[in-house]
């Protein structure tokens, strides 16, 4: 009787273990899954993540400016139009990889791009009409030049420019260059420029095949949570372009590819990531959860508004402040100018007030307090006069960008360019107003992200953004004082990059392992104590009912024994009865008896 209760038993704790791994075996291989994911030399994690196992497109868009003659003439509206895509295939691969042996790597990330005619509208040398960037960037460091410099470099621009406006196939404009004299005027005029372009000028010139600096990033070894944090960019662990730690910081930053697995069931709200060519982290914004191949959820991220959002509507952006100097006249402007005091204009770069809002000298709301108003009659404060803003002392723009633009002058050696999203996407009207042919689109031309919670792996990216050249000439120059000072576009580009279906489905997989091991687990253990506990049960009730069954058959053939003992022992006893009576009848009465 011991033994089948013990299988009994058995059966039961099978059953009870397997409903527990229903509940507990998720997690555990969870946990072994995000393990996998540490970036250790030789795992599968850490060859992915050293070179992109996906194909990584970089797709421009240039501006063709259809009526430059105008605009240099007569200061009209410019009129662009889109051209592109010009595609280049990007190999991403991590070099000079170094195991820092406290959790974190160090590397550089080179890139080389090759120009794919089948996914581009024309070939490298079609022909755009767009801005001359470098006369523009000269323009703009003239202003913070010496007088003397700012007199040499004025007459010889009106020697060496072909105008504001020139014609350069797509491949010079990248990649390849041109010669342009004004590239040697850059570190005349800012000595902090390097001297290294060779006379040549191109928005992606000596770009192909580099690297754009050294990153430090945790690992993951000692905690997940941690893996492919930034750490240290070229040696430091924080920026050093803006005015404060807080737009300094690297923390909880990403280069994008990947992040820490999220261990909570609801997604973050927001994410960072860190962008060498915007020399600053971007906040990404949750925005929702979908499906972007068959049992593959992901959430997706998007550019938050308050990355390019004008400080005076978003006051944690003071600190990126502008390089761009305030205009100062040229002694040539100052013997053409005409002898009568001009009427102050605010200029579209600047989110100035509405003179016509008010003919007194009190600040606007919106003023900076820092920067005196203008006024006839100055007035004596009866407070005391407030320190300037460290923000002010360090950089001396007069009136930051309206919303919807970034001022990279900080970290471009005061070169007056600026990003925004493609067409001036989410951005103050002012900019799509400056200018004809912006049309946003928030499916074309938004900046997202989708990320996969349990492996924290980017499964699919576009990465959008705008290049504009802020044109600010000043009094320098009498040749182009038509020229509006507006943001300019030159150009939008994208990174875009999506899993293959083969690794969509790996992830898939990867993905309903933990169900699926917890499945087989309470099955398998479920089946077995269901086989282990009926089996006890059999073995205890077979014996049982063997036993009651003989025992039923025995009390009956005892029973029909005994009954047939009683029958005969009833004759025996009437026939001795009827002997009896005959004899007695015999004598008085011999009539027979029948005896039945």
């Amino acid at each position: 009787m011991l033994r089948p209760a013990i299988i009994g038993l058995a059966g039961v704790i099978l059953i009870g273990i397997g409903t527990i791994s229903l509940f507990a075996v998720p997690p555990l291989v969870e946990e072994r899954i995000q393990e996998s994911l540490v970036l250790e030399d030789g795992s599968q994690a850490f060859s992915l993540w050293k070179k992109a196992p996906v194909p990584v497109y970089n797709r421009f868009y240039f501006y063709n400016v259809t009526n430059p003659q105008a605009i240099e003439r007569e200061g009209a509206k410019p009129i662009l139009r889109q051209i592109g895509p010009f595609t280049y295939e990007v190999s991403v691969e991590k070099v000079s990889i170094q195991n820092n042996h406290n959790g974190t790597l160090s590397y550089r990330e080179r890139k080389s791009w090759r120009f794919r005619r089948s996914l581009s509208i024309a070939d490298e040398n079609y022909i755009v009409t767009t801005l001359n960037t470098p006369l523009a960037l000269t323009l703009a460091l003239i202003q913070g030049a010496s007088s003397t410099v700012r007199v040499l470099i004025t007459l010889a621009l009106d020697a060496v420019t072909e105008g504001f406006f020139i014609k350069r196939s797509i491949k010079q404009l990248l990649f390849d260059g041109y010669p342009d004299l004004l590239t040697t005027f850059g570190p005349l005029l800012n000595p902090e420029i390097p001297a290294s372009s060779g006379g040549r000028f191109g928005f992606m010139y000596q770009k192909n095949n580099t690297d754009d600096g050294e990153y430090t990033i945790f690992s993951g070894v000692n905690d997940i949570n941690l893996l492919n944090i930034m750490n240290r960019y070229n040696g430091k662990p924080k920026l050093t372009y803006w005015a404060s730690d807080l737009c300094n910081s690297l923390n909880d930053s990403t280069n994008g590819q990947m992040r820490p697995p999220f261990t909570d069931r609801s997604p973050p709200q927001s994410i960072r990531i860190f962008s060498s060519d915007a020399c600053r982290v971007l906040k990404l914004r949750f925005t929702r959860t979908h499906q972007p191949y068959p049992g593959l959820q992901v959430h997706r991220y998007t550019l938050d508004s308050t990355n390019f959002a004008s400080w005076r509507e978003y006051s944690p952006n003071q600190c990126y402040m502008s390089r761009l100097p305030e205009p100062q006249p040229s002694l040539l402007y100052t013997l053409t100018r005409p002898q009568t005091t001009p009427i102050p204009t605010a200029s579209p770069l600047q989110s100035l007030p509405s003179s016509s809002s008010s003919s007194t000298s009190s600040p606007s709301p919106h003023s900076d307090p820092a920067i005196p108003t203008s006024s006839s009659t100055p007035t004596q404060s009866p407070h005391p006069r407030r320190q300037p803003n460290v923000f002010q002392q360090r950089h001396y723009r007069r009136s930051p960008f309206p919303s919807g633009v970034f001022d990279l002058s900080a970290c471009k050696y005061g070169a007056p360019l600026v990003i925004s999203q493609p067409h001036f996407l989410n951005s103050d009207p002012v900019y799509r107003k400056s200018v004809v042919g912006m049309m946003p689109n928030q499916s074309e031309h938004s900046f997202w992200m989708d990320s996969e919670p349990m492996t924290g792996s980017t499964v699919s990216l576009a990465a959008r953004m705008q290049l504009n050249v802020a044109i600010t000439k000043g009094p320098a120059m009498f040749r182009y004082r038509n020229i509006p000072e507006i943001v300019f576009p030159i150009f939008w580009q994208e990174y875009q990059f999506a899993f293959t279906s083969d690794l969509a489905q790996a992830l898939v997989d990867a993905k309903s392992m933990p169900h699926l091991v917890s499945s087989i687990s309470f099955y398998s253990l479920l089946l077995a104590g269901l086989i282990l506990a009926i089996s006890s049960f059999l073995v205890y009730i077979i014996p049982y009912l063997r036993k009651h069954s003989l025992e039923i058959n025995g009390k009956q053939i005892q029973t029909n024994i005994s009954n047939r003992v009683s029958v005969k022992d009833d004759r025996e006893v009437l026939s001795r009865k009827a002997s009896s009576n005959s004899s007695e009848e015999g004598i008085d009465n011999p009539s027979p008896v029948s005896i039945a």
